[in-house]
């Protein structure tokens, strides 16, 4: 999570909130800047919808254009950022990059608003082939001595507006991601995107990246026993209006990862060996859904199995969901933990 004040805390939590909202939009040279916050240009925006999720993100922003003042930002860039008024003073805490993808002009009787589609960081790896080596397929550098943390960072670095990788923190170390050294060939299925790389190399991880401010990512690895960031309540502050919670059947629940095959002959399987990891639980309470995946250059069986039990330990961590209605607290993050706490009902 982001550190919040106290005084920001304490101003969230209020029965009455002056909420602030930080929109500077920057051209591409960041030698046009224009301001929509809220101290900027007092009602200029109507709506904000913020979303990040695992490689997705977007924001969608409504702005009231009735005196036609504003530009078309198709291209521009935000770093948004959400907060309160505090003694009359804003302060917020800055989220990750927004590109603006798409202007809408929306005109109604009285109205007349212009609406902006934006993504983030996620969408743009999505976006960027990775051409690295000789063209036309850029499948001939490899790596080959680097661990999955230091290809990422590699990987980041060689995007149009590059990213950094923050520094791993001993709490996030699964004792894989910065250890092992995993051959690693890039552009086996022409061409892959920074995004597809990048999520084939953490799945064999404990670890999700999470975008943050200042153009950068850090991996994050949940554990079950970590302490909340925040607790919900229905009864005193943090209050929640609505909570939604499922339980969901993992499937698949049994995975098989196959590797150490002939360099020399690929397509000879006689040296392939196999990691398997699985949830009996799940199993026992449905049955055995099996899948299967592969790692051709992976030689060591321990590592094979690390990478089935991680596959395993991601699907269980998506087995409860919930959907949680609250006020907005700026302060929370990607796979951030949060306790709900309810005493509605006898």
């Amino acid at each position: 999570m982001l550190t919040a004040s106290a005084e920001l805390q304490a101003a969230l939590v209020a029965d009455s909130v002056q909420s602030f909202a930080k929109l500077v939009f920057k051209n591409p040279t960041e030698t046009v800047i224009v301001d929509y916050s809220y101290d900027a240009v007092p009602f200029r925006t109507i709506h904000i919808e913020y979303k990040e999720g695992m490689f997705t993100d977007y924001c969608v922003i409504v702005l009231n254009n009735s005196d036609r003042s504003i530009p078309n930002l198709k291209g521009y860039h935000v770093d948004p950022g959400f907060g309160a008024y505090v003694a009359g003073v804003p302060e917020y805490l800055t989220r990750a990059r927004m590109w603006v993808k798409e202007c809408h002009d929306y005109s109604a009787p009285g109205t007349l608003w212009k609406i902006l589609h934006c993504e983030g960081m996620f969408a743009m790896m999505a976006e960027q082939l990775i051409r690295k080596g000789t063209p036309p397929y850029y499948d001939d550098e490899p790596y080959m001595v680097s661990t999955v943390y230091e290809i990422v960072a590699n990987v980041l670095s060689l995007l149009p507006v590059p990213l950094t990788l923050a520094a791993l923190a001993p709490a996030n170390d699964d004792g894989f991601v910065d250890t092992t050294v995993i051959p690693f060939h890039i552009n086996e299925q022409p061409l892959e995107s920074a995004a597809q790389l990048i999520y084939t190399l953490l799945r064999m991880t404990r670890c999700f990246p999470r975008p943050k401010a200042g153009l950068q990512f850090e991996l994050i690895m949940p554990a079950e026993d970590d302490e909340a960031d925040y607790i919900y309540k229905d009864y005193e502050p943090y209050y929640f209006r609505e909570y939604t919670e499922k339980s969901r059947t993992m499937i698949p629940n049994h995975w098989l990862i196959i590797g150490n095959y002939d360099q020399a002959d690929p397509l000879t399987y006689a040296t392939a060996i196999a990691g398997e990891a699985l949830d009996q639980q799940e199993i026992d309470d449905y049955m055995d859904v099996t899948d299967v995946d592969y790692y051709p250059e992976v030689t060591a069986e321990a590592d094979l199995n690390f990478i089935a039990g991680s596959y395993v330990a991601k699907s269980e961590s998506e087995l409860l969901v919930g959907t949680l209605v609250a006020r907005c607290n700026p302060a929370h993050e990607l796979y951030d933990k949060i306790s709900v706490v309810g005493a509605r009902g006898y």
